[in-house]
């Protein structure tokens, strides 16, 4: 063989070899990439089953709910986990199906508004009906399987009254089998359906980067509601343990940075509080005065970092309000929220059922950070009350932490005194006085 031929075989193979190495690429590129989210919860290191997983994208402004005992999210990288199509707000409700894209079979809940012959079917993605059953169901959440065939894309339905509710599913598919199977498997749940966040947004979409919010929503042991937010950029698989606490976040605004601080929130009653006592600014030791320098400055518990890490600040009056007296000013809180009147104190405490209960409903429960007997503590309101004690109106010394929570409003009594809230761990009581202005005490937050 010449040499001419030679070469031309050479640039014959290379080009044959750069087309596979680019169609390689295209594929790849087009490959199907999944995160994986798994979640489970603890309340004070023992296990409790999840309630419901809300997800939210904060990078794309969507969200989704995983419901129990779905507690595994499998995304789709650029697709998300799917959106609904004919959609009318009618009180039936298909939620997200789990696992979603799946394998082999994936679980289907449907609520159910009233009882009612309702229609379920199942079409391919070019409208081809692959199974269907017609069946007339109690008011309730209902639960369905489906076992997939050799489709990408399944589009499940249901249909009563002129209304058709669907939800696409993604599907691994199984080059054996070409058959799908719906089966109905029976009634989860009778009673109406509490939902956290209602129906999940349509479209939900996710790609690399992406900052995630999940909140998990739990009973405790002693079948208080309780919830953990945490967020972060996922992994391909990423397993999540939430940590369970009495109370539910505020739907708008489940936690805020402030000052490099993460902030859960409380929706108690019409009020969205702080689930923790505010720790912002630079700490100062007790025996000097907090000043109007526009720098927030704090306390710390025995002068020891580690106490503000736990318990929060403990500051003076006229530092949490910024030198200003007009009730309810923002103070030392981030935007939006304000330093709560005595008003607004009391609007907690009567909703809680009067200042002879609320104290023990505002407790965290145990005696990890209470002294014990810890009285009464059942936290049922979620607003998580911490004794961090106080530093005293010389500044000579700190008293009564692990005993005491002490919380300021914005009210004055008169010039030199001011308001101040106090639970106490031997009783169940609040209390309401009046203390000295240069006191160092809690603070609490509360939305406008």
């Amino acid at each position: 063989m010449n040499q001419k031929k030679i070469s031309y075989m050479k640039k014959v193979i290379l080009i044959i070899w750069i087309v596979l190495f680019l169609m390689g690429n295209a594929f790849a590129q087009k490959s199907v990439s999944v995160v994986e989210l798994s979640f489970t919860a603890g309340y004070y290191g023992q296990y409790v089953p999840l309630d419901s997983i809300l997800v939210e994208n904060l990078s794309k402004g969507c969200d989704t709910v995983l419901y129990f005992p779905d507690t595994v999210l499998v995304l789709d990288i650029g697709t998300g986990i799917g959106t609904h199509y004919l959609s009318q707000d009618d009180g039936l409700i298909i939620f997200p199906n789990f696992p979603n894209p799946f394998r082999e079979e994936t679980s289907i809940r449907v609520y159910v508004p009233e009882k009612q012959r309702i229609r379920f079917a199942v079409n391919n993605e070019v409208g081809m009906e692959l199974n269907s059953l017609i069946l007339v169901l109690d008011k309730g959440l209902h639960s369905f399987t489906l076992t997939g065939g050799n489709e990408h894309l399944y589009i499940f339905t249901a249909s009563c009254k002129g209304t058709i509710k669907a939800k696409q599913l993604l599907a691994f598919p199984d080059q054996v089998s070409t058959n799908c199977r719906l089966v109905y498997k029976g009634l989860v749940s009778s009673s109406s359906l509490i939902l956290k966040k209602g129906e999940s947004v349509d479209g939900f979409t996710f790609s690399p980067s992406d900052s995630l919010r999940y909140t998990g929503y739990a009973q405790t042991p002693a079948g208080v509601a309780g919830s953990d937010v945490t967020s972060n950029k996922p992994e391909q698989i990423q397993n999540y343990q939430f940590k369970i606490i009495e109370g539910i976040p505020c739907p708008d605004i489940p936690a805020l940075n402030y000052g490099g601080q993460v902030y859960i929130t409380v929706q108690i009653g019409t009020q969205c509080w702080f689930k923790e006592n505010l720790n912002i600014g630079t700490m100062i030791t007790g025996n000097n005065n907090q000043t109007n320098d526009s720098i927030i400055e704090k306390y710390c518990y025995n002068n020891d970092a580690a106490n503000c890490n736990v318990y929060g600040g403990l500051y003076q009056w006229d530092e949490m309000m910024q030198y200003d007296i007009i009730e309810g000013v923002q103070g030392i809180c981030p935007s939006g929220w304000h330093i709560p009147t005595n008003a607004e104190w009391m609007t907690l405490t009567d909703y809680l059922g009067s200042l002879w209960v609320a104290g023990g409903k505002m407790k965290e429960t145990d005696t990890t950070h209470w002294a014990s007997p810890n009285t009464g503590a059942t936290n049922s309101s979620g607003f998580t009350a911490l004794p961090g004690g106080f530093r005293t109106n010389s500044g000579t010394y700190f008293a009564n932490l692990t005993m005491e929570a002490y919380f300021w409003p914005s009210s004055q009594y008169s010039i030199p005194y001011a308001w101040w809230w106090i639970i106490a761990y031997n009783s169940s009581y609040v209390y309401q006085n009046y203390l000295f202005k240069n006191y160092g005490i809690s603070v609490r937050c509360l939305k406008n």
